[in-house]
């Protein structure tokens, strides 16, 4: 799967995953565009280095970059929301506990904004999902 982003599409208008697609040979001075495929509505997005994003319809061997949908079932949807909010109740016992057995020389090998990452995990809503990154 072709690294992504995740951002506003000018042309579906959804906040969205965008996958970078490759570009074949060595790139000339007028060809430093980013090229991306938005998840969205299957559009190829062109980011020019001047700000200004072009457009045009992807071709078949261009969403295949995109991720195949995942279908679960009722039990297995219940299973994972299950198993996220166990898991959500175990960090934020962990953190009301002050971290225990965390040591100042690890928290300095986590990446930068870990611990706040995990504070703001633990006040998700129900399904866990950042109302943010909702497409």
């Amino acid at each position: 799967m072709a690294p992504f982003m995740h951002r506003h599409c000018p042309r579906c208008l959804a906040v969205t995953w965008q996958h970078f697609l490759p570009r074949d040979g060595p790139l000339q001075d007028a060809e430093r565009e980013l090229w991306a495929i938005c998840q969205s509505c299957e559009t190829v997005l062109i980011h020019k280095a001047d700000g200004s994003i072009g457009q045009r319809a992807a071709t078949a061997e261009e969403r295949s970059v995109l991720p195949r949908p995942v279908v679960l079932s009722k039990e297995q949807r219940a299973k994972a929301r299950e198993s996220l909010r166990q898991s959500r109740a175990e960090i934020r016992a962990w953190l009301q506990a002050g971290c225990p057995g965390l040591t100042p020389e690890l928290e300095r090998a986590f990446p930068p904004g870990t611990m706040d990452r995990l504070k703001r995990f633990v006040e998700l809503p129900d399904d866990g999902v950042d109302p943010e990154m909702r497409a």
